[in-house]
């Protein structure tokens, strides 16, 4: 099992978990327990790992017609939220699940944290970006 499918494994099991106190999934109550698990996993700064979270949440989850139904995150969406870790662990693994226009705003991202980075981490990160028309 890779980084990746264990972080998507249990960002899983903590929504099944959420589901199971109230017989229905209430985002809020498990967001944080998400943003941990993510941070956790990532070999990137915290700060940029949290950004992205933040993306992730804002542009995926909370203005989504799911979210509204009180079916957030879906899978396709914690899949997606593997897809930006593995990015952050400089992988390629599940990198067609990021659109263009997620891969622009990463790239938004990682320039914004750049000087907080260590050089060759930014380089990884940038040459990934630019692989994928981002910069």
């Amino acid at each position: 099992m890779t980084e990746t499918e264990k972080l998507i494994t249990d960002l899983k099991k903590a929504v099944k978990f959420a589901r199971s106190q109230d017989g229905s999934l209430d985002y809020y109550k498990v967001n944080d327990e998400l943003a941990k698990l993510f941070e956790r996993s990532s070999d990137s700064s915290k700060s940029l790992a949290n950004a992205i979270f933040d993306y992730w949440e804002k542009e995926h989850v909370t203005s989504s017609k799911s979210f509204v139904e009180g079916n957030e995150p879906t899978e396709d969406n914690i899949r997606l939220l593997g897809a930006f870790n593995a990015f952050l662990n400089k992988s390629d693994e599940l990198e067609e699940l990021v659109s263009i226009e997620d891969w622009r705003e990463i790239g938004v991202l990682v320039n914004y944290e750049a000087e907080d980075m260590e050089i060759g981490e930014l380089t990884e990160l940038m040459s990934i970006l630019v692989d994928h028309g981002a910069i």
